[in-house]
């Protein structure tokens, strides 16, 4: 995997997961990601899940009309929550919630990606952001 800076997309499966929204301008595409995350019945959550799984989030933040990361990386994702105008029901929001909380677990390869590059509270305080975002 790489990755190359602490932002949700600034990463090799965010990316491709964003790529994917030039065909899947839809709410299941997003609620999709969070499925596998939410199934899980590993010892451990995988670090590409999660990492597709954040950038769903943060791009559902962003059809909310929350304030939400913006570079190269999120065009697509940008491109959608300007031109969208639909709703979104409360389910869907719990459910990347849940999916984001899952994440910061104690098993997950993500979190324990980040405390070994030694920037986990920056990364904490970025997830607990977003879910203040999705909960407001």
């Amino acid at each position: 995997m790489g990755t190359w800076d602490i932002g949700f997309f600034d990463n090799d499966m965010a990316c491709d997961w964003e790529n994917g929204i030039k065909e899947n301008k839809n709410l299941n595409y997003i609620k999709d990601t969070f499925i596998p995350i939410l199934e899980n019945k590993e010892d451990t959550l995988d670090i590409d899940l999660a990492n597709k799984a954040l950038a769903a989030a943060e791009t559902l933040a962003k059809l909310l009309g929350k304030e939400s990361e913006h570079s190269t990386y999120t065009k697509h994702a940008d491109n959608w929550s300007e031109t969208f105008s639909g709703s979104i029901d409360n389910e869907l929001i719990e459910i990347a919630i849940k999916s984001v909380e899952k994440i910061i677990s104690s098993d997950s390869e993500l979190l324990q990606y980040w405390l070994l590059r030694g920037e986990k509270n920056e990364w904490l305080n970025r997830i607990e952001d977003l879910k203040y975002r999705l909960k407001s």
